[in-house]
């Protein structure tokens, strides 16, 4: 049996699993993440879970973590000393752990070689439990409820699957049944819509042409259209019995050859002038009837007929007329004739004639003209050099 090494500390350090060992060894266990499995089929979607806590995360340094690195259950690896600090309290990191185990003479002897950082590189003649970069299995020799974890000090060849080594699909276990086309349904291979199943239950309609039916615009008009029920009976009957509130047509005047009965049109009324009479009781003599009408001289009125009886006073009216605001032109009445000594004010250019004066031209021309009174000189009068207020200046070689 294999002597056991127990697991006292681990860290991913580059992506890489370091593993310190009970013996003061160190284990590089490679990369964390194996290679992409094949896709799964997607499962069923659970219930929301409880909101979870932060978890807690491995973080680097160089050197020392900084105080302010990291939250409380953090860790923290410092990858200049190779040594990890935590889990981080709330008064700081606390010391740190080395991560670096004994060395064993392998690794001496290389050391001595070159003097190179030998942290992840495989020494010469490694030991197996000892070696930087040696992957080995880690093994559970204690229970499930009391785990002892350790670390086998060989590296027997049934570790890996044989796929591992084959790379052949029939290697792998537990592979997915192969797909049987004998297990779809009928309709997945016809098309056909009588496979399928749960089919709804159609109506008529469904096998009719739409050609059949009113569109939706045709079944909007439909409802605002005005339906037969809504009619009154001669809408439909055309019979004019049933219209309601028809005319009485029988006090109508009838047509004899195109025209109207003359026994059927009441008299017309026409008025006529009576003449003048000179006083009431010869207007009250004359014979008319409603709206004859004749001229009093007595006062200078006009009456009409308003009645049946032209003998009452009562059954005449006199037209009345808006009163003249003139009533003596001056001074007198009647026909006037007015002449120039009636009127006030006037100068005795009334009373002249126009030949008396001159014209409106003669007046402009008199106007524009030169008078006599407005030139001095003599000479207008006399004509004489002599009379010239300017003398003539005396010329050289004799005088004018």
């Amino acid at each position: 049996m294999a002597d056991l090494v127990s697991v006292v500390s681990a860290a991913i350090v580059s992506g890489d699993l370091i593993i310190g060992l009970s013996d003061g060894g160190i284990i590089n266990a490679g990369r964390v993440q194996g290679p992409q499995g094949l896709e799964g089929p997607i499962g069923p979607i659970g219930a929301n879970g409880f909101a979870g806590h932060d978890g807690n995360t491995i973080r680097t340094s160089q050197g020392r973590p900084a105080a302010d690195l990291g939250n409380e259950g953090d860790f923290a690896i410092n990858t200049v000393d190779i040594e990890i600090f935590g889990p981080k309290m709330n008064n700081g990191w606390g010391n740190g752990t080395s991560l670096r185990g004994r060395v064993s003479e392998a690794e001496k002897e290389y050391k001595r070689g070159d003097e190179r950082e030998l942290f992840g590189m495989a020494p010469v003649n490694p030991d197996p439990m000892s070696a930087i970069g040696v992957t080995a299995p880690i093994i559970n020799t204690g229970t499930e409820t009391t785990p002892i974890i350790g670390i086998a000090t060989e590296l027997p060849g049934t570790v890996l699957a044989g796929v591992a080594t084959t790379g052949d699909y029939n290697d792998l276990t537990n592979k997915p049944a192969p797909f049987d086309p004998n297990t779809l349904a009928t309709v997945a291979t016809t098309g056909e819509y009588s496979d399928l199943l749960s089919k709804p239950t159609l109506g008529t309609a469904a096998a009719t042409d739409a050609t059949a039916y009113a569109t939706a615009a045709q079944g909007t008009t439909a409802d605002s259209a005005v339906q037969p029920g809504d009619l009154s009976t001669v809408a439909t009957s055309g019979n004019y019995a049933d219209l309601s509130n028809k005319p009485d047509l029988s006090l109508k005047a009838d047509l004899v050859n195109g025209k109207l009965d003359p026994l059927q049109v009441p008299d017309l009324a026409i008025s006529e002038y009576l003449g003048e009479v000179a006083s009431e009781a010869a207007m009250l003599a004359l014979t008319g009837e409603e709206g004859d009408w004749a001229v009093r001289t007595d006062n200078g009125q006009v009456y009409i007929i308003t009645g049946d009886d032209p003998s009452d006073a009562a059954d005449w009216i006199a037209l009345s007329y808006p009163a003249s605001p003139v009533s003596s032109v001056a001074g007198r009445t009647g026909d006037v004739v007015l002449s120039n000594v009636d009127i006030s004010g006037l100068g005795t250019a009334a009373t002249t004639a126009a030949t008396a004066y001159a014209t409106a031209a003669q007046g402009a021309l008199a106007a524009s003209s030169v008078q006599s009174v407005s030139v001095t000189s003599p000479i207008v009068n006399t004509g004489t050099a002599t009379d010239l207020t300017l003398e003539l200046a005396t010329i050289e070689g004799g005088t004018y």
